[in-house]
């Protein structure tokens, strides 16, 4: 994986029903799309019209350097935004059971 960033920007590549459709998302999108080689996965739960989604996005960019990812991405057929963070954290797959992640 590539070294943890420091920018506030991110890629977000999908919502879904939940953490585990996003995570079936990730594996597909992270074969497929050369451009996301060695970046781990964020992903946060949120409700939107009353419904629960997990969003999947890739960040912590500049935003020159999230802006450069989601063209790239879309150049190769995918679909993205660029968004600056909304409280994206690592993926809830990749956490160690029992493992608390901190979140303002």
């Amino acid at each position: 994986m590539k070294p943890q960033a420091t920018g506030s920007w991110y890629v977000q590549l999908g919502a879904f029903e939940s953490a585990g459709v996003a995570k079936d998302a990730w594996g597909r999108a992270s074969r497929r799309f050369a451009v996301l080689a060695g970046h781990a996965p964020n992903g946060m739960a949120f409700k939107a019209k009353g419904e629960d989604f997990y969003r999947l996005s890739v960040g912590g960019f500049s935003r020159s350097a999230a802006d450069s990812m989601c063209r790239q991405y879309r150049a190769k057929g995918g679909a993205c935004f660029v968004r600056q963070g909304a409280g994206d954290m690592m993926a809830q797959w990749l956490r160690k059971p029992g493992v608390q992640v901190a979140s303002r």
